[in-house]
């Protein structure tokens, strides 16, 4: 509070804690209160303990089991990627020296008006080729009724020597320039909906040069995974089998139970402070 008078200011100031009474059962609530959300998006849920910041919280779905892709983080419940079945009521169970206390929620899972679409894959005998032989890429769309298929090269033009026909692409007698990431992308006429399929290229010299840079890629070379899943990654140097390689993840260190087994790193456990760009 504050109060003024001729001679001056005056403040003063008090603190109030509210302590949860021994033996009381807790306010138990969830964030947000109600929840209707879009097929195919995430939905958080916090289970909420007046006074109890540390209670152990247990989350369960009231008829059933809790959807198979979902992560807990303390008092947070997370479904990834929701779908119509995983519709109902959730409870998150608090226990204390005073018993249990429970909070739920019914959960609405809104159906999608997308229309449904099935994948965009790129067929091909082999990423890796030899220097002069050709190239078949085949963009294989499925549920699409109108597709509209485009092909480009990431970062670059692609070959002169290339040759298009319907879903295919051709590269006649390709070289070492021609490495790459092929995409194929397709539009539907009907919906409006684009997808994407990509291949990484990789052109093998057919004679060894020295004092040249080779080429190198990380199998997979992209990756979206959940916690608890393992990560594999492979650094692969094209025409130097023995060449030495270190690992490290840009902007911070190696997660503590990784390990490293000549060009492979494995992360057997990961959290989401594993996040990041890994380098080889």
């Amino acid at each position: 509070c504050v109060g003024s008078s001729p001679m001056g200011v005056g403040r003063g100031r008090i603190e109030v804690a509210v302590v949860q009474a021994p033996g009381v059962s807790p306010i138990v609530k969830i964030e947000p209160s109600s929840s209707s959300v879009a097929e195919g998006q995430s939905l958080d849920l916090n289970c909420v303990v007046a006074g109890h910041p540390t209670a152990s919280v247990t989350w369960y779905r009231r008829g059933g089991a809790l959807p198979a892709n979902h992560q807990i983080y303390g008092s947070l419940l997370r479904i990834l990627e929701v779908s119509a079945a995983d519709s109902g009521e959730y409870v998150c169970r608090v226990s204390n020296g005073a018993g249990p206390k429970e909070a739920s929620i019914k959960v609405t899972i809104q159906k999608s008006h997308t229309p449904s679409q099935g994948p965009v894959r790129i067929d091909s005998a082999s990423s890796f080729i030899t220097e002069g032989q050709s190239l078949d890429l085949a963009c294989q769309v499925t549920g699409l009724s109108q597709p509209r298929v485009t092909w480009y090269k990431r970062e670059g033009a692609l070959p002169a020597n290339r040759k298009i026909s319907g879903l295919h692409l051709r590269i006649l007698k390709a070289t070492v320039a021609d490495s790459g990431e092929y995409v194929c992308r397709v539009a539907d006429g009907d919906s409006g909906v684009v997808r994407e399929a990509s291949i990484v290229i990789t052109v093998h010299s057919s004679s060894k040069t020295s004092g040249v840079t080779p080429l190198l890629w990380i199998e997979p070379s992209s990756l979206s995974l959940v916690p608890g899943q393992a990560l594999d990654l492979n650094c692969v140097v094209a025409g130097q089998s023995s060449a030495t390689i270190t690992w490290y993840k840009r902007g911070g260190s190696l997660p503590a139970g990784h390990q490293v087994s000549g060009s492979h790193l494995r992360l057997a456990r990961l959290s989401p402070a594993d996040l990041g760009e890994y380098v080889c």
